[in-house]
Parts: structure tokens; sequence; C-alpha cells
């Protein structure tokens, strides 16, 4: 199943959001096939269950001002993107949506 992962990390007292986005990175990438272009947003390709990731993640979000979101990808799906992220989106996902627009 193919997830978008996006999150937003308030800095706190007493921590540094660099070593916290590092914490998610290596977390994330531990799922499975991935994809990050920008920002704090990727997309992932994994056997886990939306509450798996959701709970995996939660373990390095440690203030109430963190937000995540963890949502299924299904087509039809629209948006500016880079070619190769098409690529890799349509390549990855089991039905691709062909009626792309590249980058503006």
């Amino acid at each position: 199943m193919h997830y978008l992962i996006t999150y937003e990390i308030k800095p706190g007292f007493r921590r540094s959001t660099n070593a916290v986005r590092e914490k998610l990175e290596d977390t994330i990438t531990s799922f499975g096939n991935w994809w990050h272009y920008f920002g704090d947003t990727w997309i992932v390709d994994t056997d886990m269950t939306v509450d798996q990731i959701a709970s995996a993640i939660g373990q390095h979000l440690m203030t109430e001002q963190d937000y995540l979101l963890v949502i299924a990808i299904r087509p039809p799906y629209q948006g500016w993107l880079p070619k190769e992220a098409w690529d890799w989106i349509n390549k990855s996902v089991s039905q691709p949506f062909s009626n792309y627009r590249s980058t503006r």
C-alpha cells in the first residue's frame, strides 16, 4: 500500500528539530520503498498499516504542537511535480494516473 506521510515539527524546549527530523527520516526509510522530494512530506510503499506507521513515527513526535498525517494514496491524484516524481509515483502505485501536469 502507498501512503502519504506529512508532518510538522515545532521547536521545543531542550530538543533539536534537526535531531527529530533525522530520527523520522531513519524511521520512514525503514518502512520500504520511499520517495521524498519536498519538505516534511514522504510517499512510502509498505505492507505496514496506517496505524503501524503512525505509531512508529509518533514515537519521535513529542509535543502537542507537532502534527502528523498518514493517508493512503489511491488514484486519481493530481499536482504539479517534476517528471521524475510522477514517474516514481506512476511506476510505484498499482493503478497509474497518466493525466498529470509537470512542473509549472
